[in-house]
């Protein structure tokens, strides 16, 4: 077993000021998360002393976005996402992932800055993104996006279901803009699109079982993380999307880090691994992309 250490922060303001004077972001993210600061985890062996020292890759993941990366009752960071950072770590013997937990507006200026080498936070590719941003060609996994509804509700089906009734979601969120093009598209089937500014999952279940707004969006694994706590009176419509998500770098980069985290993750799709750790977390099999009724554009 390799030397690894994993930290998760209460903030990266530190790192970023000398390249970035505002990240808005960041303090609120952080808050969310009193107990990173103290957060270190560390294992070691023998083996790494007779191979040589590592090279140490700092890598930006979350720290409240349970069950992907979160901060866990020990203070450590835990999840799909974590696990997953791991074991592309373990089958790189020349580096040693440093993980720091942030939001992931942080993860995205932070690679973009360079205080990251690369960083993970179920991200998808998008062309404004692909601007910025080096991606990895192999998928991290497929995240899985339903439209969730009142439960026993039959009339909402599909996207044309509904046409003329209440979806709620945060303002510029990719699928509340999807939602804006889907109107513009459709004229006559508009959907009555309800903004609320940082609008959490929880909230939005309550709103769906009071039936204040017909339907919202999430993803399976935060729905099922919810209704084991709450049991609300929701239930998962119909699958929206199913994307894949990527392992974001700095456009700049000229090292072999992008190969060997693909070649890393290529052998994690192909050895069962990806399929193995998104049941164990997730409770699904993310490594495989489902039908779904719309296609986000990228």
């Amino acid at each position: 077993m390799k030397n690894l250490s994993y930290i998760a922060l209460l903030s990266i303001t530190a790192l970023t000021l000398s390249a970035c004077s505002s990240s808005a972001g960041s303090a609120q993210a952080s808050a969310a998360s009193p107990q990173a600061d103290s957060t270190a985890q560390t294992a070691s062996s023998a083996a790494d002393t007779a191979s040589g020292e590592a090279k140490v890759i700092k890598v930006a993941t979350g720290n409240s976005f349970a069950p992907y990366a979160y901060v866990n009752e020990k203070g450590e960071l835990d999840g799909f996402s974590v696990a997953l950072l791991k074991e592309v770590d373990e089958r790189n013997p020349e580096y040693s992932f440093e993980l720091e937990g942030t939001s992931m507006e942080d993860v995205l200026l932070g690679v973009e800055t360079g205080n990251y080498a690369f960083g993970s936070y179920t991200i998808n590719k998008t062309s404004d993104r692909e601007e910025k941003y080096l991606f990895t060609e192999e998928n991290t996994g497929f995240k899985n996006t339903w439209v969730v509804i009142k439960k026993g509700r039959t009339d909402i089906q599909t996207l044309d279901d509904l046409a003329g009734k209440t979806f709620v979601d945060t303002p510029g969120k990719s699928f509340y803009v999807f939602m804006e093009e889907y109107n513009a598209a459709n004229p006559g089937k508009e959907v009555e699109l309800v903004g609320i500014d940082q609008l959490n999952n929880t909230d939005r279940l309550k709103y769906i079982a009071d039936g204040k707004y017909d339907a919202s969006v999430i993803s399976t694994s935060v729905f099922q993380q919810i209704q084991d706590q709450a049991n609300l009176d929701v239930e998962l419509g119909f699958l929206l999307f199913s994307r894949p998500t990527y392992y974001v770098l700095n456009k700049a980069d000229d090292s072999d880090l992008k190969d060997k985290l693909d070649a890393a993750l290529k052998s994690i799709h192909e050895d069962g691994t990806l399929s193995k750790l998104s049941n164990e977390y997730l409770a699904e099999d993310v490594s495989v992309q489902q039908e779904a009724q719309a296609v986000l554009s990228e």
